[in-house]
Parts: structure tokens; C-alpha cells; sequence
């Protein structure tokens, strides 16, 4: 399990540096060829690359695990219905969020969450049945939120500030699942949460916090002031660090919650040795708007 993990983890960064690499690129290209399609607009979309790729691929897969492990705790979620919804919810915030000179674009999010939840009635009860109906339809909504509403936050994160900032917060919160991952098989004694996830422990939580809180400050000490937050301090780099790694352990019980309840351990199979798209990004999805709020902070004390 080890050795594979090793193998499909540096495989994923080196995924995610191509793919933030290319954004940037795209975006330069965007802002000197085609600026004068998006007149009008405060300041031209960012992140379309990533937008895309998590539209097209990210979201659809980690939409069909969630729909499947549902549909196996009880809730019967259709996965093209999962699907759907997650890549709607996650569109139409990301617009939002790119403050397009539209002045309906407030309402795009709520015409979304109606339109989702009129679909699903609609399509849960075409064999004019009431079973079911009401769970697949709220499970429906989850999935939404879920993997469409939180991730956006990354797209908002990357609209204001440089890809590399995103490439940072990933790592700082994937090296909290490294050092939770080590520090719980070596020290390891006291259980988290039994019920609920029986391999966490308390020592893996503080090594993980405390990993997550070392690299955040050592990006803040290497980066600041490059990568379009102004310059942040050390301290906070750290603590914003610690407090992902929290809220990223949080996400992590949250998918654990999901698959205790479908009786299952892993969200898939499609990466070797992690298991599922949801298992790889299930921390980043609570980190995400936290993410976003510290960013803003880092930027306010540096003003």
C-alpha cells in the first residue's frame, strides 16, 4: 500500500503543477490576445484551465463515487443526477465569484439550487412512486454542495491570486494527511474517533498539524510577497497552516462518514493506493473556503 502511494502521490503532483503551469500560461495568453472579448468585466476570468479540468474530470469522478456510496447507505442518487448537479453548483459559484458585468449573475446560484432540486423530484418520482424520492433528492443536494460549492472556493482562490498560491494550499494540506499518516502508524495509541474512523489517532492529528504548520510557514517565509498576497508573515503561514490541517482532518472524517455508512473503505479504485478521487481531495473540500478567508486576511494585514 505504502510503496504504491508513493508512486501515484508524486504522479498527482506532478499533475497538479502541469495543470497550474498551463492556467498561468493560459491566462497571460488570455489577458494579451483575447482581453477585448471580456469587456466590460472588472477584471478578466482566471483559473479557466482549472475551472475546466475540474468540470470535466475531477468533479464528475469524485460525483460518482459520492452518488454510489449513497446509493449503497440507502439513498438512491442517479449518478448522471450526481454528476449534473456537482458540475452545475460548481459553475455557477465559480462565476460568481469571477464578477462578470452580468446583472442576473446573482441569481445564478439560486436558480441552480431550484433547478436542482426540481430535477431531482421530477426524475426520482417518474415511476410514480414516492419511495425514495424525498432521501435521493436531499442526497442529490449534498452531492452539490459537496463536490460543487466547496471546490469553487479553489476557482475563487486562483481568480484573485496566482495558481501557485493553490499548488501551496494543496500541498500544505496533503503534507497534514503525510504527517498524520506517520506520526499515527509510529506513535500512534490514543483513537480519534473509534466509530467513526478507527485508524485516526490523536498523535496522528497533532503530527499532522504540526507538519502542516511547519510547511505553511516555511512557504509564507519562501513565497511571500511573489505570489500576489503581499508579503505573509511567517507566524501566519503557520497558523493558517495548523488551522487547514484541522479543518482538512475534518473533511477527511466527513468522507469517512459517507463511506462507514455505505459499508465501504475505500471511494473507489481508480488510484492506486489511495483509493478514489474522493479520498484524494476530501480534506481540500472543508479547507477550501477556510482557504479563501485566510487568503483574504493574509492580504488585509499586509495592506
Amino acid at each position: 500500500m505504502l510503496r504504491l502511494r508513493l508512486i501515484t502521490g508524486p504522479l498527482l503532483i506532478l499533475a497538479l503543477l502541469a495543470l497550474m503551469w498551463g492556467d498561468e500560461r493560459f491566462d497571460a495568453w488570455l489577458r494579451s490576445h483575447a482581453s477585448g472579448a471580456f469587456a466590460g468585466w472588472s477584471d478578466p476570468p482566471r483559473a479557466l484551465l482549472l475551472l475546466t479540468a475540474a468540470a470535466l474530470a475531477i468533479v464528475p469522478l469524485a460525483a460518482a463515487e459520492a452518488a454510489r456510496l449513497l446509493r449503497d447507505s440507502g439513498l438512491p442518487v442517479p449518478t448522471p443526477l450526481a454528476i449534473g448537479s456537482s458540475v452545475a453548483a460548481l459553475l455557477s459559484v465559480a462565476v460568481i465569484f469571477m464578477q462578470p458585468p452580468w446583472p442576473i449573475a446573482s441569481a445564478v446560484v439560486p436558480t441552480v439550487v431550484v433547478a436542482v432540486l426540481g430535477l431531482s423530484l421530477l426524475i426520482l418520482s417518474r415511476h410514480r412512486s414516492v419511495a425514495g424520492v424525498v432521501p435521493g433528492a436531499a442526497g442529490t443536494l449534498l452531492v452539490a454542495v459537496y463536490l460543487g460549492v466547496l471546490p469553487a472556493f479553489l476557482i475563487a482562490i486562483r481568480q484573485v491570486w496566482s495558481g501557485w498560491v493553490v499548488v501551496g494550499i494543496v500541498l500544505t494540506i496533503k503534507s497534514s494527511d503525510i504527517g498524520a499518516y506517520f506520526a499515527g502508524r509510529s506513535l500512534g495509541r490514543n483513537k480519534l474517533i473509534p466509530w467513526l474512523s478507527p485508524g485516526k489517532t490523536w498523535e496522528g492529528l497533532v503530527g499532522g498539524v504540526i507538519t502542516a504548520a511547519v510547511v505553511g510557514g516555511l512557504l509564507a517565509l519562501a513565497t511571500g510577497g511573489a505570489a500576489g498576497t503581499g508579503r505573509v508573515p511567517v507566524w501566519l503561514g503557520a497558523v493558517g497552516g495548523a488551522l487547514l490541517a484541522v479543518v482538512g482532518q475534518l473533511g477527511d472524517l466527513a468522507e469517512s462518514l459517507l463511506k462507514r455508512t455505505a459499508g465501504a473503505k475505500d471511494s473507489g479504485t481508480l488510484l492506486p493506493g489511495m483509493g478514489g478521487v474522493l479520498d484524494v481531495i476530501d480534506s481540500l473540500l472543508f479547507a477550501a473556503p477556510v482557504a479563501w478567508w485566510l487568503l483574504l486576511l493574509a492580504s488585509s494585514s499586509a495592506s
